[in-house]
């Protein structure tokens, strides 16, 4: 167990990257704003004992993949098996996709889905939950609407899973200008029309 000068004592989970620190004896799981308040060195150690590669990485780019390692792997992954009862997206497009955050984005944007506001609409206040309602999440598409306008939507990447699903990647940068949360999308590609499957953020309201 190693303590740095500022009285942080880290514990990781071998099963679960679960983070706990303390100080004046408060314990709280990982998070943003826990993972920024440690040093590079500590965040390199972290991503080591999660196999998280640390060469060239900037603090940022480790609190995000930090993050993403902790996430449930049902957040990171547009569809999984069906026999496992976790369905993120419709049955017909594909089983087994990878996670997010395990396969390999580049900055080649030429295969970009075509996407219209009006598929983002349909997207966030249309599509059924499971429950059958409509999600009209009117809020986040409000706030995804200022982030764009803003130009803070950045780094932006894809990985081209197979000839008809692509994932993108990009950075948000927070309202207060202090965070950059990393974002995904997964999208079908079609001659007839681009379709988004799936999304994740790792900002506070998903």
């Amino acid at each position: 167990m190693r303590t740095n000068a500022t009285e942080w004592v880290i514990s990781v989970s071998a099963s679960a990257f679960h983070v706990v620190y303390i100080r004046y004896g408060v314990y709280s799981m990982a998070n943003r704003d826990n993972l920024n308040k440690l040093g590079v060195d500590a965040l390199k150690l972290l991503a080591s004992e999660n196999n998280i590669a640390t060469e060239k990485k900037k603090k940022s780019e480790l609190v995000s993949q930090l993050l993403d390692a902790q996430a449930p792997v049902s957040a990171l992954t547009p569809v999984l098996s069906q026999s496992s009862g976790v369905l993120a997206v419709s049955p017909n497009v594909k089983e087994n996709l990878p996670p997010f955050n395990q396969v390999t984005y580049g900055s080649d944007l030429t295969q970009l889905p075509t996407i219209k506001f009006n598929d983002i609409y349909e997207f966030m206040i249309l599509r059924p939950t499971d429950s059958g309602s409509s999600v009209k999440n009117f809020r986040g598409l409000d706030r995804a609407t200022k982030h764009y306008d803003a130009g803070d939507v950045q780094r932006v990447s894809i990985a081209q899973v197979d000839e008809s699903i692509v994932y993108v990647r990009a950075t948000c940068q927070a309202s207060m200008k202090k965070h950059h949360y990393q974002m995904y999308v997964c999208a079908t590609l079609s001659p007839d029309k681009d379709k988004l499957e799936y999304a994740y953020c790792q900002c506070p309201i998903g």
